[in-house]
């Protein structure tokens, strides 16, 4: 049985892989579910990566990561968007993890 909010977490899902998909031309974009270590308390949270081969986390999240500003001009040209998924899912998980979402 897993607890947690299935709407919220689809939403980052969607938006990291649909954003490795749109960064890599070229290559492979991985998602893997995998249980957590168990904490001792019974439960075990599951560990969710999104692997892309496409131009690099870094670059892509230098300005979509930021609070202020998502991706500049040229990328959002040349790649078809600004970040703002990146920008959602990386709040979306931090109210998450806060326990306010």
């Amino acid at each position: 049985m897993l607890r947690g909010d299935p709407g919220r977490l689809r939403q980052i899902l969607l938006n990291l892989v649909s954003n490795a998909i749109k960064f890599t031309s070229a290559g492979e974009v991985e998602l893997r579910v995998e249980p957590g270590e168990d904490d001792g308390d019974g439960e075990a949270p599951l560990r969710m990566t999104v692997r892309d081969s496409g131009i690099g986390w870094r670059r892509r999240c230098r300005r979509s990561c930021s609070r202020r500003s998502p991706s500049g001009p040229s990328t959002a040209r040349r790649f078809g968007g600004t970040g703002l998924g990146l920008m959602i899912a990386r709040r979306l998980v931090e109210l998450m993890a806060a326990g306010s979402a």
